[in-house]
């Protein structure tokens, strides 16, 4: 395989699996074309990872109001007729989709034009884009076992979902020197994405003060996003914790790195991540989530034993501070969910979904 196609975005979690699987492709001297939309984060992301982007029309579907869908539905052949366009330029031996309403008119013009197609699918539940995409889909990678009941059995392969190589390659002492914490110190993680997530940032401000005989024990790293950043940090403040409040880290390997206990929701990639690098977690998913895709994604979990689900409305002061405080007393019950985590992790899954791509291709 000499050129590989990868289509679609929207979200992070759809584009950064895709990066991950593009990141090996040019290892392998493989030359990678990205197709999405300007309303997409892949139009800010890609050009800055260093890969070529071009650009399609294509809208939202799901969650739109009816005047939205029947313009998405309008804009499919203009959207198709642009890739095909794109598809005979660059003569891609496959076709990877990474799901988001990009996605969708990209992968059928390769269908149309003959070519291998493939599907990533990042959740146990899958979007609707992929659902779709799925029926004429050569392949279908899968990043949970779960996400098989969505698709011919035939065609699916249980690969994981990829993630960025560089998280896996920190060492502990390094980022507690980066992160400037405490070695002695039990770590705990704590982040809602990118934007942050008020209703976590608002409980853990709440379990603080139930924390406060911990102090000499345990310290905090704290992604809160910008619009939370200054209430929040003022808690840990007022709190005495040791602890590093950032409205975003751009350093996330280190802070895994340090982290002995993961607060997060449940979105594909992240919890990608946390079981690539075996760390016990309370998820807490995210209600609004298309088809409940996160609760889906985080029972997966815990049915393994590898984490411990709250959900948005339970996610109080008083239920984080308990959970924090369970996990933490029970070192034996910490290490059964860490061991737990890492079986289930798959740190080679970008290079087992470019593995399917490059046998679609010789197919």
């Amino acid at each position: 395989m000499k050129r590989l196609l990868i289509a679609g975005g929207g979200t992070g979690g759809h584009l950064y699996p895709g990066i991950a699987v593009a990141a090996e492709a040019v290892k392998e001297g493989i030359e990678v074309l990205f197709v999405g939309t300007a309303q997409g984060i892949e139009g800010r992301v890609v050009p800055r990872e260093g890969f070529e982007l071009k650009l399609i029309d294509a809208g939202r579907f799901k969650g739109m109001g009816a005047s939205q869908k029947i313009k998405t539905l309008l804009s499919i052949p203009a959207g198709v007729a642009q890739a095909a366009g794109m598809i005979r330029e660059f003569r891609p031996d496959a076709v990877l989709g990474v799901g988001g309403y990009a996605s969708f008119p990209a992968v059928l013009a390769a269908r149309l034009a003959g070519k291998p197609v493939i599907i990533q699918e990042q959740n146990a539940a899958p979007g609707l884009a992929n659902k779709w995409l799925g029926k004429i889909a050569d392949r279908v990678c899968l990043g949970f076992q779960a996400g098989e009941r969505s698709f011919p059995a035939k065609k699916c392969v249980l690969t994981g979902n990829p993630i960025r190589r560089g998280l896996l390659d920190v060492k502990k002492g390094d980022a507690q020197e980066a992160m400037g914490l405490q070695e002695d110190k039990i770590t705990v993680l704590i982040t809602g994405g990118s934007g942050g997530a008020s209703r976590i940032n608002r409980a853990v401000a709440d379990a603080l003060p139930r924390l406060s005989d911990m102090k000499d024990k345990i310290q905090f790293i704290h992604q809160t996003g910008q619009r939370d950043y200054d209430e929040t940090a003022a808690a840990y403040g007022r709190a005495g914790f040791t602890c590093r409040v950032m409205p975003y880290i751009y350093d996330m390997a280190s802070a895994y790195a340090c982290a002995d206990v993961v607060i997060c929701r449940a979105g594909a990639l992240t919890i990608a991540e946390v079981t690539a690098l075996g760390k016990p977690a309370v998820l807490i998913p995210y209600p609004f989530a298309a088809d409940n895709h996160q609760e889906k994604n985080a029972r997966e979990l815990e049915a393994a034993g590898a984490a411990r689900v709250v959900l948005d409305r339970d996610a109080t002061g008083e239920r984080l501070a308990d959970e924090i405080r369970n996990l933490l007393s029970d070192a034996e019950a910490l290490l059964g969910m860490k061991e737990r985590s890492k079986a289930l992790g798959r740190p080679e899954a970008a290079a087992s979904v470019l593995e399917v791509c490059r046998e679609s291709a010789l197919a």
